[in-house]
C-alpha cells in the first residue's frame, strides 16, 4: 500500500464532503476510514482522534491557491516555513475538523 497521510475527524460525514468538494473526487472506503488515492500516495480520513498538522503536496501553488479561493477556503498565515520555501511556495488553512493543513509546492521541494 502506498505511503498515506491520515486525518482524524469526529464528524467524519462533514468532513468528507469537504475534502471530497477540495480534491474534486470521492474517497474509497475502507476498514479503517476513507482513502482518497493521489497515485503514488493518498489521504485517509479516519473517524475520531485528535486534530493535527499535515501537509499536501501540490504540482502548482498557483493552482491550489485558486482552488482554495474558489472553495471559500480562508488561508492563514504560515509560520516556521521549512528550508527552500517562502510564502509564495505554500498555502496553510484549517479543515472542519480543526486540522491544519499545509499545500506545498512539489516542484520546489523536489529542487531543494
Amino acid at each position: 500500500m502506498e505511503p498515506a497521510q491520515r486525518i482524524f475527524a469526529r464528524d467524519i460525514h462533514a468532513t468528507r464532503r469537504w475534502y471530497t468538494a477540495l480534491i474534486g473526487f470521492e474517497p474509497t472506503e475502507e476498514d479503517y476510514g476513507l482513502r482518497y488515492h493521489f497515485g503514488t500516495h493518498s489521504l485517509v480520513l479516519s473517524p475520531g482522534g485528535d486534530k493535527g498538522i499535515f501537509g499536501l503536496m501540490v504540482s502548482s501553488i498557483k493552482d491550489a491557491r485558486q482552488r482554495f479561493k474558489e472553495q471559500g477556503i480562508q488561508l492563514e498565515e504560515v509560520l516556521g516555513l521549512m528550508g527552500n520555501h517562502d510564502e509564495g511556495d505554500s498555502a496553510s488553512f484549517r479543515d472542519p475538523a480543526g486540522n491544519q493543513v499545509m499545500a506545498l509546492d512539489q516542484s520546489n521541494v523536489a529542487a531543494g
